[in-house]
Order: structure tokens, then C-alpha cells, then sequence
């Protein structure tokens, strides 16, 4: 995944600061161990031998430049041979200074109007993301961590969704639904949706009694008196089906007083779930029993763990659907941002307003830069400084070195030339 490839990289880069800080440490160390040989080895031989003089005294002063340079950049991250000689750990020492130092340099040389905001324009940061999430390898820099955090997320928020849902239910009980429902019925009486219910309704009734002819004359026969004809029976059942059927045919018409009946008891049921204190609370008596059912919780609960087993699933899966929609959707994003220059406007607009919020609010910004150092140990803020520029520092040591046994050579021919002089005069 792109995030554990992101960690593997940093903790990398670590590493070979980390390394070459040794490395560096070490070279310092040997050319300064080199000095001290030669230094002790010309001793053996003899200095009255004009080179080996030479070579003595430039290694006695390379010593010289050598240890001096060691101790200051020691005594920048700790006491040198663990001594408390004073002005030494001079970073642990005045960590609080130095926190508040580095917050007032990020508040006043970084979060300022001349400088944030013209580095901030120029750049075009819409445009640069339009240009970035077209490239396929950059979608996936986002997508691969997204979807790597899902299930996680997933699991975590598990209790927060019986939070979330305790608190919709006992709000939906609060909820006063009748308006709304009022609402409803109005927009299905305005809209004609009524009428073609109704009509629904009617056909449904209609289509039934023709299927059901011989049911219901069965009920006709069997609730007749013993003396009456069945030759009569018939035609009351077929007299009272015809004219039931010719009833729901006239109710179709659009225009008919049934129609028109059914329109108006729609509407002052809407009238009365809005004005009626009774309606109001038999709609929402009904609505806390449907919440309150065993079977709705039920379904509610078998919805939440649907979904979990759906998405769940599908992120494990080699073609997560939710991988390729969250690609699709992040280019898609991309391409619509690179060719709507007005889009682009306001994004940078509105990374332009985040930038003066931060410059509003850059001494909170320095103050908490500050907190976090100040908050370190000793151990942690030499360590860390060091690690940045440690390394850098060990080229101090070794030109110390170099530069100690050159102005020792240079002494040394000066003096001999100055000698030499004094003899002839």
C-alpha cells in the first residue's frame, strides 16, 4: 500500500542520515586519530631532520585545530566527555529559548502577507492538483491509503454508530411527523398522483369482483332464504356485481363525484394532520410503534450489517469496486478541475482564505511550535538536531584538522625563514 510505502521510505531516509552521520563522525574522529599518530611517530624519529620537523608541526597543530573543533560541535548537543564544563549542551541547555526562537522565526519570516500569500498565488495550487491527480501513479497515492483505512475505521467507529443510532431513534421519536405527512398528502393531491392511485384502486376492486363471480355468488346463494329460486339468487348476485362493477367504472372517470370526493377527503386529511392536535398524535403514536417494532429493529440492524459485510468485503477483494470508484471519482475530479478555469479561481480563493486564517492565527501557530520543543527532553532535541545537521557539522571537525596542520606548517616555515633571517643579519 502507498502509506506503508510512504513509512518505508521516511524510516529510510532515517537511516541513512542516520548512517551517514556516523559515517562522517568517523572520518572526523580518524583524521584526527591520523594527526596523533604522525604527531607520535615523529617524535620517535627525532625533530632535528628539517621534514620530519615539518610533518611534526603541522600534526601537532592539525591536534590542535582537530579537538578544538571537536569540543565546539560537541558541546552544541552535549557536555564533551560527559564534563559539565559551562557554555557546553548548549542546545538541551536553552531548549525553551531556542522553541521560542524557532516559533517567532516560522511567525514572522514564513506566516506574513507579503510572504505567503504572492508564493501562494503564484503557484496556482488548483491548477498544480488538476495536473497531479491526472497522472495515474498520483490517484493511487490517495486511494491505496483510503481504502487501506476503511476497515479500520470501520471497527473503530462500530461503538459510535450505536451512539449515532440511539440518538437518531430518540430523535425520530421526538420528531413531529404530522406536518410532514400532511405535506406529502398535499404534494400527491397537487401533483395528480392521487388520481392515478385512486385509479388504481378502483381497478384493483373491479378486477377482483370479476375473478371472484362464483365466490360471491356462492355467498348470495348460501345467505338466501330456502324458498327462494336459485334461478333468482343469480341474477340478485349478478344485478348487485353489475352494479358494483358499473360504480367503480364511474369512480375511473376523472371527473366523477367520487373522484372529486376522494380529492377533497385527501385534502382535508392534509388540512387536519397540520391544524388537528388528535390527528398530530395518532400520526406520531403510529410512527413511535413502527420505530418501537421488533421487526423494524431488526431490519435495521440487518441493513448496518449488510453494509459492513458489503464494504468490508469488497476493500479485501482484488477488484474492489470501491477502489475503482474512489479512482474513477478522483480523476474525474481532476479532468473537471483542469478545464473549468472558474472552478479553479474559486479553489484558489478558498486555499487563499485558509492561508489568511493561518497568518491570523500564526502566533498560535509559533506558540504551539514552541510548546512542542519545549516540550522534548534534552536526549530527544539533541538527537533530533543532530540527526539534521550532525553531519554537516563533522566537515567542521575535519577542515579543523586540515586547516590546524596547514597554518601549523605555515608557522613552522615562517618561524625557520625568520630564524634563518636573524643569522644572516
Amino acid at each position: 500500500m502507498a502509506s506503508s510505502s510512504a513509512a518505508s521510505t521516511e524510516s529510510s531516509r532515517e537511516e541513512q542520515r542516520i548512517a551517514t552521520l556516523k559515517w562522517n563522525r568517523t572520518l572526523a574522529t580518524s583524521m584526527l586519530g591520523v594527526m596523533v599518530l604522525v604527531f607520535a611517530a615523529t617524535g620517535f624519529i627525532g625533530g632535528h631532520n628539517f621534514t620530519v620537523a615539518l610533518v611534526r608541526a603541522a600534526a601537532e597543530a592539525g591536534i590542535v585545530g582537530g579537538l578544538a573543533d571537536w569540543f565546539a560541535v560537541t558541546a552544541l548537543f552535549r557536555h564533551p566527555l560527559g564534563l559539565p564544563i559551562p557554555h557546553t549542551a548548549i542546545l538541551p541547555n536553552n531548549r525553551d529559548r531556542i522553541g521560542s526562537a524557532i516559533g517567532r522565526f516560522v511567525e514572522q519570516s514564513f506566516l506574513t502577507p507579503t510572504v505567503l500569500l504572492p508564493r501562494l498565488r503564484a503557484s496556482a495550487p488548483a491548477k498544480r492538483v488538476a495536473e497531479w491527480l491526472s497522472q495515474p501513479q498520483s490517484v493511487e497515492l490517495l486511494v491505496d491509503p483510503t481504502v487501506a483505512l476503511i476497515p479500520q475505521i470501520w471497527d473503530e467507529t462500530a461503538s459510535l454508530w450505536r451512539l449515532v443510532d440511539r440518538a437518531l431513534m430518540g430523535q425520530l421519536r421526538k420528531f413531529d411527523a404530522a406536518p410532514l405527512v400532511g405535506q406529502a398528502l398535499r404534494a400527491i393531491a397537487a401533483s395528480g398522483e392521487a388520481d392515478i392511485l385512486f385509479e388504481r384502486a378502483a381497478e384493483v376492486a373491479a378486477g377482483w369482483l370479476r375473478h371472484n363471480r362464483a365466490e360471491i355468488d356462492e355467498i348470495v346463494r348460501k345467505r338466501s332464504r330456502w324458498w327462494v329460486p336459485k334461478a333468482i339468487d343469480r341474477a340478485i348476485a349478478t344485478a348487485l356485481l353489475d352494479g358494483v362493477s358499473e360504480f367503480l367504472d364511474k369512480m375511473r372517470e376523472p371527473e366523477s363525484a367520487a373522484r372529486r370526493s376522494f380529492r377533497d377527503g385527501l385534502a382535508q386529511l392534509a388540512r387536519d394532520m397540520a391544524e388537528s392536535r388528535s390527528y398530530r398524535d395518532q400520526v406520531n403514536a403510529a410512527k413511535n410503534r413502527v420505530l418501537d417494532h421488533p421487526d423494524v429493529r431488526a431490519w435495521m440492524v440487518s441493513i448496518r450489517s449488510e453494509i459492513s459485510r458489503t464494504v468490508l468485503g469488497d476493500v479485501e477483494a482484488p477488484k474492489s469496486r470501491i477502489r475503482a470508484a474512489l479512482a474513477t471519482m478522483l480523476a474525474s475530479l481532476g479532468s473537471a478541475l483542469a478545464s473549468d478555469s472558474e472552478v479553479q479561481a474559486r479553489v484558489d480563493g478558498l486555499i487563499e482564505r485558509l492561508a489568511n486564517q493561518a497568518i491570523a492565527r500564526r502566533s498560535e501557530i509559533g506558540g504551539f511550535i514552541a510548546d512542542v520543543i519545549k516540550q522534548w527532553d534534552a536526549q530527544t532535541l539533541s538527537d533530533r538536531f543532530e540527526l539534521v545537521i550532525g553531519s554537516d557539522l563533522q566537515f567542521i571537525r575535519m577542515n579543523g584538522t586540515i586547516v590546524g596542520a596547514a597554518v601549523g606548517a605555515a608557522i613552522f616555515l615562517i618561524d625557520r625563514l625568520l630564524a634563518h633571517w636573524t643569522v644572516t643579519l
